[in-house]
């Protein structure tokens, strides 16, 4: 009987999935030049994950997720300050 996967193995597998999606972006874009290019690309990237979804294909839907997770991450990244100092402003 095949062992269930823990919580923390599960997290593990988003994160990598979150990691590899952002590396791949930033090494095929150059970065968010502003708070709005960084929503319009997320939302982009939502909107595929929403096609994926209501066609009931969860893997393509798992993958565009991690899409817009790695550009929420590039847009704290590229955009905003670095966390911890000046919180709330932007470049």
């Amino acid at each position: 009987m095949p062992q269930e996967t823990t919580e923390n193995e599960r997290n593990l597998a988003a994160t990598g999935a979150v990691a590899e999606a952002l590396t791949y972006a930033q090494k095929k874009h150059r970065p968010m030049q502003s708070a709005h290019e960084g929503y319009a690309v997320t939302l982009e990237e939502l909107g595929k994950a929403w096609d994926a979804i209501r066609a009931n294909d969860l893997e393509k839907a798992r993958r565009y997720m991690a899409r817009v997770s790695a550009m929420g991450l590039r847009f704290l990244v590229d955009v905003t300050k670095p966390i911890g100092m000046e919180t709330g402003e932007t470049k």
